[in-house]
C-alpha cells in the first residue's frame, strides 16, 4: 500500500503557485535556440573529423543540447540571465571561428541524415520545434519530482507564468503546424474525417488508459488539473475531433479567423462568471445526473479543451505559411520578418490582458505562448540562412578575414558587410541545404508519442519509489 501522505504532500506542493516572471520562460526557450545554434556551428567547425562518424554528432547533440538544456532548469536556473549573455557572445565568437576554420579544411559540406535530405528548411525548422518541445516537456516532468527544480517553474494552480505550463500548450501548437487542415484547399470531407477516426481513437484509448491506471494502482493525480476522469490525452482527442468537424464545416483558410472567434467568445464566457465557477467551485459535489456530475469534475479540463481548440485553429494560420513552398533564401528571411512582427504585435497585446492561466487556457494563456513560439521560430529560419551562408561561403569569409587582420576590425566588417542582405543569397538547393539538423531532436519528433509515454512511465516509477 502506498504512503496515504504521498498525495496529500504532492497536492500540497502545487498548491498556491503562482510561478515566475513571464521572460524568464522566455529565457529558457531562448537559451535552448542558442543551444542549437551552437550544435549547428560546431558540427560545421568539426566537419573534416566527424563527417562520416554519426555517433560523433549524436554524441554533440547529446553534450551540447540535451544536457545543458537539463541544466539550465536545475543546477543552473539561477544564473540562465548571465548563462544567455554568455550564450549570445560565444556565438559571435564560434560564428566568426567557424567561418574562418571551415574555409581551412578541404571536404564537402556536413551530410545531413538521410531522412532529413531534401525536405525544406521550414519543414526542418518545424521539426527541431516539436523536438524541442517533447524534450522540455519530459525534462520537466522527470525533474520537478527532485529538488533541483526550481519551485517557480512547476504548473501553476491558478493562473501565473512557469515553464511547465508550455506543455500542453506547445503540443498543441506542435500538432497544428503539421495539421493536415494546414495544406488542404477545400473543406474537408466526411470520408477524411472517418479515416482520422483512428488517430483519435489511439488518444481516447490512452486517455481511458490513463486514467483506469492510476485508480487501480492508486497513483495520486492532481484533480485541480484536468479534472477527475480527464487528462492530458483526452484534451489532445477533444482538439483533435473538433478541429476535424469544423474543416468540414468552414473554408481552411477561414479556420484561423474561427479560431480567434472561438477564443473571444470563450474570454467573454469566462469573465461573465466561468472563471470563478472552475477555479473557486467546491473541490466536491453531489449531483444526481449522471451528466452534470461528469461534468463539474471535469470542469476544468473541459473548459481549457474550448481554449486549446481556439490556439489550435489558429495556428493552423502559421502552419499553413510554413507549408508554402519556399523557393529562395529571400522568401525564408521574408517568413521569418512576418513571424517576428507577429511576434511583437502580440506580445504588446499580453500587457493589457489579464494575467495567462493554464487551467483554463484563457486568451492571454493562448497569447503568452503564441509570441514566445513565433519568435523562436523566427530565430531558427534565421539560424539556418546564416548557417547555410558560412557552409557555402567559407573560403572567402576566411580569406577576407586574413586579409583584414581577424580581430574587432573583421567582425565588424564581417557583420556589416556580410550579414547585411546576403542570407538572401543563400542556395536553398544546394547539397549542405538539409545541414545541421540535431538527429536526436529529429528522432525523438518521429517517435513522439513512444518518446511521451516513456518519460511518464518512467515519472510514474519515480513517484513510486
Amino acid at each position: 500500500m502506498d504512503d496515504p501522505l504521498e498525495g496529500y504532500s504532492s497536492e500540497l506542493f502545487v498548491q498556491n503557485v503562482i510561478g515566475c516572471k513571464s521572460f524568464t520562460v522566455y529565457h529558457v526557450l531562448a537559451c535552448t535556440a542558442l543551444f542549437f545554434f551552437h550544435d549547428g556551428l560546431l558540427r560545421l567547425f568539426w566537419r573534416r573529423k566527424a563527417a562520416s562518424k554519426r555517433h560523433v554528432f549524436l554524441l554533440l547533440d547529446f553534450f551540447v543540447i540535451i544536457l545543458p538544456t537539463l541544466l539550465i532548469v536545475t543546477l543552473l536556473s539561477d544564473w540562465m540571465a548571465y548563462l544567455l549573455r554568455f550564450l549570445m557572445m560565444s556565438s559571435v565568437v564560434l560564428m566568426l571561428k567557424c567561418a574562418v576554420a571551415s574555409g581551412d579544411r578541404e571536404g564537402g559540406t556536413i551530410g545531413a541524415p538521410d531522412d532529413e535530405k531534401g525536405h525544406s528548411q521550414e519543414y526542418i525548422v518545424v521539426t527541431e520545434f516539436r523536438g524541442c518541445v517533447l524534450l522540455l516537456v519530459c525534462i520537466a516532468i522527470l525533474a520537478v519530482d527532485f529538488d533541483l527544480f526550481p519551485y517557480e517553474m512547476v504548473k501553476t494552480d491558478r493562473q501565473g507564468y512557469s515553464l511547465m505550463d508550455l506543455g500542453v500548450g506547445t503540443f498543441i501548437i506542435a500538432n497544428a503546424l503539421v495539421a493536415p487542415q494546414t495544406q488542404e484547399t477545400h473543406k474537408s470531407s466526411w470520408k477524411l474525417i472517418l479515416s482520422d477516426v483512428g488517430d483519435t481513437a489511439v488518444l481516447v484509448i490512452l486517455g481511458v488508459s490513463r486514467f483506469v491506471s492510476a485508480y487501480l494502482t492508486e497513483y495520486h493525480v492532481s484533480e485541480s488539473e484536468y479534472g477527475k476522469h480527464w487528462n492530458f490525452f483526452c484534451s489532445l482527442a477533444f482538439v483533435k475531433i473538433f478541429g476535424r468537424l469544423l474543416a468540414a464545416v468552414f473554408h481552411p483558410l477561414v479556420l484561423p479567423y474561427v479560431g480567434l472567434l472561438i477564443g473571444c467568445l470563450y474570454e467573454a464566457i469566462l469573465q461573465f462568471g466561468l472563471y470563478d465557477f472552475v477555479l473557486d467551485s467546491p473541490s466536491s459535489k453531489t449531483f444526481d445526473s449522471a451528466v452534470l456530475q461528469f461534468l463539474f469534475d471535469n470542469r476544468s479540463g473541459l473548459s481549457s479543451s474550448v481554449g486549446f481548440l481556439a490556439m489550435f485553429l489558429m495556428w493552423i494560420y502559421v502552419g499553413r505559411l510554413f507549408r508554402t513552398e519556399k523557393r529562395s533564401a529571400s522568401d525564408i528571411t521574408q517568413l521569418a520578418r512576418h513571424l517576428l512582427q507577429r511576434s511583437f504585435f502580440v506580445l504588446l497585446i499580453t500587457f493589457v490582458m489579464r494575467v495567462p492561466s493554464r487551467r483554463l487556457a484563457n486568451l492571454s494563456y493562448i497569447f503568452w505562448l503564441t509570441y514566445q513560439v513565433l519568435a523562436f521560430l523566427a530565430f531558427q529560419l534565421m539560424v539556418r540562412l546564416i548557417l547555410l551562408y558560412i557552409d557555402q561561403n567559407s573560403k572567402r569569409l576566411a580569406a577576407e578575414f586574413r586579409t583584414r587582420g581577424g580581430g574587432i576590425k573583421a567582425l565588424t566588417h564581417f557583420q556589416r558587410q556580410d550579414l547585411h542582405g546576403a542570407l538572401s543569397k543563400v542556395n536553398l538547393a544546394s547539397p549542405g541545404a538539409s545541414l545541421f539538423t540535431p538527429a536526436i531532436l529529429s528522432a525523438m519528433n518521429y517517435n513522439s508519442m513512444v518518446f511521451f509515454l516513456l518519460a511518464n512511465l518512467l515519472t510514474a516509477f519515480l513517484k513510486t519509489r
